[in-house]
């Protein structure tokens, strides 16, 4: 689903609660940073402080259902389609359609080589050079 749908389904009813009309819902990029516009209105007109309150009562739905994840990191899955995938750490895959990717990064882990032995085909010694001592210092093969 969309994120401005997602947005929707949580500040309407939050709009409704406090009687206030939403108008339209608006996304945008300004630099590194994602900035999502809730448009309300009501009889007499809406005030600063009408919203603020609301702002911080759809920042915290938000938070709550986690609709705008701040970043993802992890294992880089796809591509699939026109999408592309991450795994998380702790083994949770979030997908998104490559139109969504305003950029990526490539992290490297030195050390992911020692958390994670590498698994041999059965039946194969190491050869010379290979085994602990490889992987030890990070090398891959």
């Amino acid at each position: 689903m969309e994120v401005r749908e997602e947005v929707r389904q949580l500040a309407e009813p939050l709009a409704e609660e406090h009687g206030y009309e939403l108008v339209d819902i608006e996304q945008a990029s300004l630099g590194h940073h994602r900035v999502i516009r809730v448009f309300l209105d009501k009889p007499g007109g809406v005030t600063v402080d009408d919203c603020a309150r609301f702002s911080r009562r759809l920042a915290d739905a938000m938070d709550m259902n986690q609709i705008v994840p701040r970043r993802w990191e992890g294992v880089l899955l796809g591509p699939d389609g026109g999408r592309a995938g991450v795994r998380t750490d702790e083994g949770d895959e979030q997908w998104f359609e490559w139109a969504e990717v305003r950029s990526a990064r490539l992290v490297v882990d030195p050390w992911a080589g020692l958390r994670q032995p590498k698994a041999r085909p059965h039946g194969k010694a190491a050869r010379s050079g290979e085994g602990r001592g490889a992987e030890g210092r990070g090398a891959e093969r």
